[in-house]
């Protein structure tokens, strides 16, 4: 759930033909965006998605938009996104997202 009251789903996984990670977005406003990862794994302790969609009532960052979306973590059952938006030549924080796991399992 987004804390605007908007509703999303961002999914993960590993593409070993492409060996890179890839993430699908899409939202209830018509949103969607495919990134890739430019390696196949982490590097300096972060995992960052790029990738470029046409954002919907999203104001200045509104039309073509480039996405990079930066995780590191803390250790296990913990992710934190920066979400930067870059579009007319402009780039700014659009996020930061804590993930934490709060089951039983610390896993990730």
């Amino acid at each position: 759930m987004h804390p605007k009251g908007q509703q999303c789903r961002y999914s993960f996984g590993y593409s070993p033909p492409m060996e890179c990670f890839v993430a699908i977005y899409f939202d209830d406003r018509g949103n969607h965006l495919v990134e890739y990862t430019p390696s196949a794994d982490w590097e300096d302790g972060h995992l960052r998605f790029t990738g470029t969609t046409a954002l919907k009532g999203e104001g200045h960052g509104e039309g073509e938009v480039e996405f990079l979306d930066d995780f590191t973590s803390e250790g296990p059952g913990h992710l934190h996104n920066r979400v930067s938006i870059t579009a007319h030549g402009e780039t700014w924080l659009h996020a930061t997202l804590e993930f934490r796991r709060v089951d039983g399992d610390a896993g990730l």
